[in-house]
């Protein structure tokens, strides 16, 4: 997944300049919800910031966006991503050259504030534009929404931990639990620490209790949904 990937492999798609773009391992076509995303930019002076607009159900959602000097820098985890409410939380972001025109923020599992990614879920798309003095790009992308059930946790830093629960039917209810964890992954319920139900988005955001957290030893347990197989992503975060 990266910009400079889509200006080759999307040639015809991307052949305006200036432009603007969320990609991601569908490359540019589609921003999946979840998903791990980043901001693309093309044929912007990398020395003025750029004003970034997402317009979701009649609701616009603006952040300054400023290019700064030196490669993206790799991410070694996910507490180095971007936060997951990025270009919806107000805050600025940084954007790094990666081609002789074009520039990529860091990348961010795309996970919106809740009633964001429901008006994604019911708009089924949604624009992005950017501002630069008196050059402008916008493109139209499709919001595609997780159909697998499963469940991460999500990377947000100076706040309680959080699982975020995805892919399960709409109105579906999902037990979250605490989970005892063998040495071979099996999973085995101790007790049950919460309810999700599932919105239009098929995405919750839970905020696991301190108490679940503070349990000791960590490698024993896990917080976690019924799915047919936990694996090792099975936690306590």
């Amino acid at each position: 997944m990266s910009c400079e990937n889509d200006l080759t492999e999307y040639p015809d798609d991307l052949r305006s300049s200036p432009a603007v773009w969320l990609t991601s391992s569908s490359g540019p076509g589609e921003a999946p919800l979840v998903d791990e995303v980043a901001l693309c930019l093309q044929g912007f002076a990398n020395d003025l910031p750029i004003t970034v607009n997402v317009t979701v159900g009649g609701q616009d959602h603006a952040v300054e966006v400023t290019p700064v000097p030196g490669t993206l820098p790799v991410s070694e985890g996910p507490e180095e991503n971007a936060p997951p409410g990025t270009l919806f939380d107000g805050a600025a972001l940084n954007v790094y050259g990666v081609g002789e025109e074009s520039v990529q923020s860091r990348i961010w599992h795309f996970v919106p504030p809740d009633s964001v990614r429901e008006r994604l879920a019911a708009a089924g798309a949604l624009r992005i534009t950017a501002f630069q003095g008196g050059a402008a790009a916008s493109r139209v992308q499709t919001v595609t929404l997780p159909r697998e059930p499963e469940r991460n946790w999500l990377q947000v830093k100076g706040s309680p931990r959080h699982l975020v629960v995805y892919g399960f039917g709409r109105g579906e209810r999902v037990p979250v639990g605490l989970y005892a964890v063998d040495q071979s992954l099996d999973a085995v319920l101790v007790r049950q620490i919460g309810t999700v139900v599932m919105p239009a988005s098929r995405v919750v955001v839970f905020t696991v209790p301190h108490d679940v957290l503070a349990l000791r030893p960590k490698t024993k347990y896990c917080v976690t949904v019924p799915l047919s197989t936990q694996g090792a992503g099975c936690s306590l975060g």
